[in-house]
């Protein structure tokens, strides 16, 4: 996951990379919502992506060794 986030920093594509990815998982989450719950969400309107700073703190975590999410 380190490194494909590191592509994502080099990449000269990477800010509509991350658009696209959050586009895609936005529309999963909610036909999720609605299959398995019924309840329907409104898309998101944010079409943000994370800071280059950000992403690197968290490649500097994923390589600083194993973790466990409770």
């Amino acid at each position: 996951m380190a490194d494909a986030l590191a592509r994502v920093l080099t990449d000269p594509n990477g800010d509509e990379k991350q658009r696209e990815v959050n586009r895609k998982l936005d529309e999963k989450v909610r036909a999720l919502a609605k299959r398995r719950y019924g309840i329907t969400l409104a898309a998101s309107k944010d079409d943000s992506i994370a800071a280059p700073r950000d992403l690197q703190a968290v490649i500097e975590f994923l390589r600083a060794g194993s973790f466990q999410i409770w």
